[in-house]
């Protein structure tokens, strides 16, 4: 959905005249195509089905965030067009990252110690099970 719209956008702003040259429209192309990898993924999260079925499913944000819901309920929305109850909402462990700090110190007779942590955080997404009616 969003590969298609980019390559049109990409291509839209190609510019062939004498004055620009293909430098300009490099230029515009890698400025639109950052542009549009930072709406993609980066800027505040987007929701996905995670479950589909005809009678329901489970709609994931990656918090509980009032634009993530709105989102979220745009989806289930557009599944269900008739209406739709939410019956669960529930925060899922969906991973974990890790993260290693070292620190190295000399001492006074310039004997190396060296120090290694490291930090584990469980990453988590929000979900919500609906029925449509």
């Amino acid at each position: 959905m969003f590969l298609p719209l980019m390559y049109t956008i990409l291509m839209s702003t190609r510019k062939e005249s004498k004055g620009e040259g293909k430098k300009g429209s490099v230029a515009a192309r890698g400025i639109m195509a950052i542009g549009m990898l930072a709406l993609l993924f980066g800027c505040g999260g987007s929701a996905r089905q995670i479950v589909v079925l005809p009678g329901g499913g489970v709609v994931a944000v990656s918090s509980n965030s009032n634009s993530n819901r709105e989102k979220a309920l745009a989806l289930i929305g557009g599944h269900c067009r008739a209406g739709y109850e939410i019956t669960l909402e529930e925060e899922v462990p969906v991973g974990q990252r890790v993260r290693e700090e070292t620190t190295t110190d000399f001492d006074r007779k310039d004997r190396v110690t060296s120090t290694t942590q490291y930090r584990v955080r469980t990453r988590f997404e929000w979900r919500i099970h609906y029925t449509c009616r």
